[in-house]
């Protein structure tokens, strides 16, 4: 049997929660997928849950949704190895080193574009 990985629920009561899980478990039961029980919880939406790197809770009566801290993490760390990688490099050949795998920095803010200052 395969595990199920990432399946977020929003109900009103734990009770509904309780039965949103065991109706998804017979559904998934014939395709040969079981919940992983260790990792499947139930909270409340005040407390809030992680789930492909974003936060979800409750606060103050509104629903939000932010990037989880481990993700924010992840992604400052990512930044600050790419930054230092380029300490004392060429600006055009460091843009270029950037440009080979991803969108060009002028392209996600073109309001910064020598031509526009």
């Amino acid at each position: 049997m395969r595990e199920i990985h990432g399946v977020p629920a929003l109900c009103h009561s734990r009770e509904q929660a309780e039965q949103v899980k065991a109706r998804v478990a017979e559904w998934l039961k014939p395709r040969g997928l079981v919940f992983n029980e260790d990792r499947t919880r139930v909270v409340h939406l005040e407390e809030g849950c992680d789930f492909l790197g974003f936060t979800i809770r409750r606060y103050e009566g509104k629903l939000l949704i932010k990037p989880s801290r481990e993700a924010v993490r992840r992604i400052r760390n990512r930044l600050r190895a790419e930054a230092r990688s380029h300490r004392g490099a060429n600006v055009a050949a460091a843009l270029q080193r950037h440009a080979d795998g991803n969108v060009s920095p002028c392209e996600c803010f073109p309001e910064f574009m020598v031509g526009n200052l």
